[in-house]
């Protein structure tokens, strides 16, 4: 199977779909209070982090 093919899976680009929208908004979080635009500083995204968490365990099961 070649690379474009493997890309193509429709297996492949839900994990790529989840992996980014589900890390989204941590990285989001922890840019904005590392620019100092988050109103605070040293930001607790509990949130967040377990949707990171959850969508990165999903996306670890592997293709049958």
């Amino acid at each position: 199977m070649s690379v474009r093919e493997y890309l193509r899976s429709h297996f492949v680009q839900v994990a790529l779909s989840l992996l980014v929208f589900g890390s989204a908004p941590l990285f989001l979080i922890i840019l904005a209070s590392a620019a100092g635009l988050w109103p605070d500083s040293s930001p607790h995204p509990v949130g967040p982090a377990l949707l990171f968490f959850v969508t990165v365990w999903v996306v670890q099961v592997r293709h049958p």
